[in-house]
């Protein structure tokens, strides 16, 4: 088992992934549509592990392949935008009728977390700060995993997932 299968029965448990915040709802709804489709096809456990494995691999090539499809968009945007601001254009239209133009949009980085911070404090905007779920759940964990069992505001759980080791 995984290095926090002592929070087994101690802490919620739920199995499998759930979306990301703020993901659609219809997600769960499409899991459990498959899962009694894969149900009705395949009855022992290696068949499932199987399926798993097929589909596991199938994800991450397709990841792998929009990885390399986005960094050739990344690169190709560069291009486009160097030569039609070094032609002076700021649009350019295809035979096909489709168009593309520059867009300026503002960009923000944090230079100092702690002028940033202490700024958005003096000007009440607390509410708009977030801590990112992974920040949340390494919080909670590292916590209980020192016998401090509750987190103020947080809720720490368990949930079930297949981990697959690489094939020798």
């Amino acid at each position: 088992m995984g290095k926090h299968s002592g929070l087994k029965g101690a802490v919620p448990r739920q199995i499998g992934h759930e979306p990301e915040e703020g993901a659609e709802s219809s997600w769960n709804d499409e899991v459990v549509k498959a899962m009694a489709g894969f149900e009705a096809i395949y009855t022992t456990k290696e068949e499932l592990a199987g399926a798993y494995s097929y589909q596991r691999d199938a994800k991450e090539a397709k990841e792998k392949e929009a990885k390399l499809i986005a960094i050739r968009v990344e690169a190709l945007e560069r291009l486009l935008i160097t030569r039609l601001e070094a032609d002076g254009a700021t649009s350019i239209g295809l035979a096909s009728g489709e168009k593309f133009r520059l867009d300026d949009q503002p960009t923000a980085k944090v230079l100092d977390v702690d002028a940033f911070l202490a700024w958005i404090k003096a000007n009440g905007m607390e509410h708009l700060l977030t801590v990112h779920a992974n920040t949340r759940k390494a919080i909670a964990t590292e916590r209980y995993t020192a016998g401090l069992t509750e987190t103020p505001g947080l809720e720490l759980g368990l949930r079930t997932t297949i981990r697959r080791d690489k094939k020798k």
